[in-house]
């Protein structure tokens, strides 16, 4: 896998990144759920040497935020008061596509296939 950008380019965009570790960690995982949905002739130029599209690294930055807010704490729902709490966290759309990207590729006239 061919980085589409550095934990630098990213932070240029993301101000208010995590820590260097962290940042690349996010832009792996990210990158590997968004190559799923680019198409495969793009990503094989990027692989074969081309240029990375410049939209491609804005997709990765504002993914690589969405994952990061899916894990904070802030976005959780509290259900009943302090002493009685239950925490719901809602599983984001971004944590949805790292654990099973969906198929882009339109289908007309025939039942989307579905995969186990």
């Amino acid at each position: 896998m061919t980085p589409w950008a550095t934990p630098a380019e990213i932070r240029a965009i993301w101000a208010d990144a995590p820590s260097e570790g962290r940042l690349t960690q996010l832009l792996e995982a990210a990158q590997e759920s968004l190559e799923a949905y680019a198409p495969a002739s793009v990503v094989a130029s990027i692989e074969a040497g081309g240029t990375v599209p410049r939209r491609y690294v804005e997709a990765l930055a504002l993914h690589c935020r969405d994952v990061w807010g899916a894990g904070l704490r802030d976005s959780d729902f509290l259900i009943g008061d302090a002493d009685f709490a239950v925490r719901v966290r809602a599983m984001s759309d971004a944590v949805r596509a790292l654990l099973r990207p969906r198929n882009p590729v339109a289908r007309f006239g025939r039942r989307p296939e579905v995969t186990p």
